[in-house]
């Protein structure tokens, strides 16, 4: 429960950013998403480990948070069965350790 918490506290944390900073605050690393057989698949663009250490991903839907954890800099990718999302947009944020924005990027998820 306290995982929880923690985890909706820094989705209205992020919402409050959203509405503070229009631009990312890094402008050399990018998310990039690819959808391959119904995985989405998320890397970052210019990613150098060492000078960026201690990123965060967090994704989220209608202000719900879907996933939220650091960036594993050992993995090129991280890969989600689209069946985890809800229809609809889901906004994928790359964050600083102290929640700056590097990037954000929207997917939509349509239910046919």
């Amino acid at each position: 429960m306290k995982r929880i918490m923690i985890i909706l506290l820094l989705a209205v944390h992020i919402a409050t950013l959203y509405a503070q900073e229009d631009d990312p605050v890094l402008d050399s690393l990018a998310l990039k998403t690819s959808i391959i057989d119904d995985k989405l698949w998320i890397t970052i663009d210019k990613y150098d480990p060492d000078s960026y250490p201690g990123l965060f991903l967090v994704i989220h839907s209608n202000g719900l948070p879907i996933y939220a954890n650091e960036w594993d800099p050992s993995k090129e990718y991280i890969i989600f069965d689209t069946s985890v999302f809800p229809p609809g947009i889901s906004h994928i944020v790359l964050l600083t350790k102290d929640l700056q924005i590097i990037s954000k990027h929207q997917v939509s998820f349509i239910e046919l």
